[in-house]
Formats: C-alpha cells, sequence, structure tokens
C-alpha cells in the first residue's frame, strides 16, 4: 500500500512542517541549510520505504547541483545530489517505524542560493530543494527472508494495478507468515524481471493472479510455463471507463518529456478542448466557448456507459474473475475509476476480494477474516494521484453520489477544478516547476 502526501497550502502535510520551509501553494521550499518534517506512519511492524518528488535550485556555473542528506535522529537514511526533476527515494529502518505513528526527518541541504542575486526578482529567501510530494510505500523484499524462505509463493503478475493488488494482499495481517506474496512485471522478458531473480519463486508458487490484456506475451507465456503442474492461475482483468470523460481523444500535443512528463504532460486528451488552444484568449471567454461546444457535441451519455458495460463484459469473458456486475452496479454510488484506464480504491477492493478466493488461501485462512482485514485496509485508501476531472454535466447526468458542485482533483501535486484543469488543459500549461 502506498500513502501519498502533498506538500504545500493545498496538500496534506503543512502541518507536519517544522522550521526550514518556506510554503507556497503546492509545493514547498526547503530554505537555509536544515529543514524538520514529521512523516506520518501507520503504526505496524511493517518495512516501508519513503520516496520524495522534488527539484533543485542551480545556477549554472554556480551551483550545478543541490546537496540532500536526510537522517532520522543520529541515523543518515540517504544522501542524494538533486538538479532537475527527479524522486528520491530512502529506507525506513523498521526499528525507527515499528508501532511508531510518526517519524521525524532531519533533511540537511547546504547549498541554498537567493534567486535575488542571479535572477531579476526581488526573492531573497535562501532557498535549496523543492519538495512537491512524498509518498510511503510497503517494502515488498526482492529476496525472501530466512523467516519466509519456506513460505509458499503466491505469484502476482501485471503491470501498476498488479503490483498494487500484491501490496494490498501483502498487507492483510492473515496471509503473513503463511505466503510471500510476489509481484512480477510482465512487460519485460521473464529473465530480466527483478522479481524473478530466485530460481524457485515461480517453480514453487502455490498460486498465481495473472492480470490480462497488459505486458509481453512471451513474458506471460514464459511465466505460465514456468509455473508447477498444477498451479492454480485466476485471470483478471483492469477494465477502463469512458462515459464518464465522453470528448477523449489522442492529442498531438501529448508527447513523452523526459525527466519532466512521463508519459506525458496530459495523457487523456480531450477532442474539443484541443481544437481551442488559445493563448491570448481571456480564461472566461476560452472556458466558455469550450463548454458551448461540449454541449452541442455531448453524445448520448447513456450509450456510451452501454458500451463500456459491454466491454467489461466482454473482458469477463476471458477472466476467471468475474466482476461487470458488480462494477456495473457500483459505478453510480461509488467511485470505481479515478481516469479512463486507472482504477480507484473500490474497483482494486472488489478485485482483491475475488482474487483472495482460491482454494490455496482458503485452506490455511478463514475468507471471512480476511474479507474484514481488507475493508479495514482500505478505509480511507484514496489511490494514485492521477485524477482526470469530470465534466459537472456528466456527473449530473449519472447522479453519482460520491460528486459535489465544488468537486476538486488531484492532479499530482496539483488541486484542480474541472474549469481550472480545462483551462490549464487547453493551453498546455506546465504544472510543474
Amino acid at each position: 500500500m502506498e500513502s501519498a502526501f502533498i506538500f504545500g497550502q493545498v496538500g496534506n502535510l503543512t502541518g507536519c512542517l517544522g522550521t526550514g520551509w518556506s510554503v507556497e501553494d503546492t509545493y514547498a521550499w526547503a530554505v537555509g541549510y536544515e529543514s524538520f518534517l514529521t512523516l506520518p506512519l501507520p503504526a505496524d511492524d511493517q518495512s516501508y520505504r519513503a520516496h520524495f518528488t522534488v527539484h533543485g535550485l542551480t545556477n549554472p556555473g554556480v551551483r550545478d547541483a543541490q546537496r540532500l542528506i536526510v537522517k532520522a535522529g543520529d541515523v543518515a537514511l540517504g544522501k542524494f545530489a538533486v538538479s532537475e526533476r527527479t524522486t528520491v527515494e530512502l529506507t525506513l529502518p523498521p526499528e525507527l517505524t515499528a508501532g511508531q505513528e510518526q517519524i521525524v526527518l532531519t533533511l540537511l541541504h547546504p547549498d541554498a542560493l537567493r534567486p535575488s542575486d542571479f535572477l531579476d526578482s526581488t526573492d531573497t529567501r535562501p532557498l535549496t530543494i523543492c519538495f512537491h510530494s512524498a509518498g510511503l510505500i510497503q517494502d515488498l523484499p526482492e529476496a525472501a527472508s530466512e523467516a519466509e524462505a519456506d513460505l509458499p509463493v503466491g505469484i502476482v503478475a501485471g503491470n501498476f494495478n498488479a503490483l498494487q493488488l500484491a501490496r494490498i494482499a501483502s498487507a492483510l495481517p492473515s496471509l503473513r507468515g503463511k505466503f510471500k506474496i510476489q509481484y512480477t512485471d510482465t512487460h519485460p522478458h521473464l529473465e530480466e524481471t527483478a522479481h524473478t531473480r530466485s530460481a524457485d519463486a515461480v517453480s514453487s508458487a502455490a498460486f498465481c493472479w495473472l492480470q490480462l490484456c497488459t505486458g509481453r506475451a512471451s513474458t506471460t507465456q514464459a511465466l505460465r510455463a514456468a509455473l508447477p503442474a498444477g498451479c492454480p492461475v485466476q485471470r483478471f482483468g483492469i477494465p477502463e471507463m469512458h462515459a464518464f470523460w465522453p470528448f477523449l481523444g489522442a492529442d498531438p500535443r501529448a508527447v513523452r518529456e523526459p525527466d519532466r512528463y512521463v508519459p506525458a504532460r496530459y495523457r487523456f486528451g480531450d477532442r474539443i478542448a484541443m481544437s481551442l488552444p488559445n493563448h491570448t484568449m481571456a480564461d472566461d471567454l476560452l472556458f466558455m466557448i469550450y463548454e458551448g461546444l461540449a454541449e452541442k457535441e455531448m453524445p448520448d451519455l447513456n450509450a456510451l456507459l452501454a458500451v463500456d458495460i459491454m466491454s467489461w463484459k466482454r473482458l469477463d469473458s476471458r477472466c476467471d474473475v468475474k466482476i461487470a456486475s458488480a462494477l456495473e452496479a457500483m459505478v453510480r454510488r461509488e467511485r470505481p475509476f479515478k481516469a479512463p484506464t486507472i482504477p480507484g480504491p473500490p474497483l482494486l477492493r472488489i478485485l482483491t476480494e475475488r482474487l483472495l478466493d482460491t482454494p490455496a488461501i482458503r485452506a490455511v485462512v478463514s475468507h471471512a477474516d480476511l474479507l474484514l482485514e481488507l475493508d479495514e485496509l482500505m478505509r480511507g485508501y484514496v489511490g494514485r494521484r492521477e485524477e482526470l476531472p469530470l465534466d459537472p454535466r456528466v456527473a449530473r447526468h449519472f447522479q453519482l453520489s460520491w460528486w459535489t458542485e465544488n468537486q476538486t482533483y488531484r492532479w499530482f501535486g496539483n488541486r484542480l477544478g474541472f474549469k481550472d484543469y480545462m483551462l490549464d488543459y487547453m493551453r498546455w500549461a506546465a504544472w510543474r516547476p
């Protein structure tokens, strides 16, 4: 599981910042020599890694990178050189986190620059590193510990969605000490996958959850061939949703920008908005024109939903885990999709529930107990930080119970309403400093 944190006034870490910060709307600068951050913890006995999305203030020829040292008390957790936007990651020692609700991190950054010294600016703050977001990830070690060496292995194979499912399953208390849940990425060749370096990992699997419609066919075939005879394979799919976003289209501007926007600055295109990238028109006028065109060209939303439901049923026909009926029942009262291809927590929860119903697990763990633990684990989980805003007319049409008139959406380190997001998208505005 991953806990997501956002810096800045609109984020959820403002109350966790000690001295040494200058907080702006959607990010915070570490200033001077030293900053303090109190990072929330889940108060359990699991191992965790923390990651921070950052960029450093540099001046060519004077300061090419900002040094960053992260400590917890006297324990050094990591040393980094930060120039361009990047993500730094560090392991939190279990002896400092076990049973704790927080950990105080000391950030040392000795290379402060004042923008006024080399830019046409009146900003005299001693700035070092800009912090955008953070995450706390339960560690899934690649190599089994001695205590895990003889445990049955459960393989979860697919893309990043399969990885989320593996983390959810690994966090369930009743499975600890009974199974080692291991994620396998099906995009590289099987022999290149970091999580299959152990020769016995796949060949001794007690069960396999296999995501369809993703990765290399050759990797999937090799994985299945390496499984022991009789190993049950549960095939599952990640459905998509298009009715909530009726103007989806391929935007020619959506190209990879290395070290900044991957796979693209805005990877979900809007065919109405992409025709209106007028950089001189006033915001209100530009949005009014978009609204008028969208109103005129709004398709039959019920028909689009019917097409989505048909696609979910087709996917079900290829899978062992059937979720189309449950998804159709929840689509108005819960939020199963964050974006057309990104599942939300309710969808991840129903998938996990169905996948856990496998004979290998049922033989040693009460399914009812697992479902209670799953409910507790998923309470408050908000999923990925990539939420594509909904047109209010779409939300009203479908009478979405989770939606409100002033709904805002997380777009990585930003929090935007529909209008603000669409204006940024039309102007192809940078949303990272």
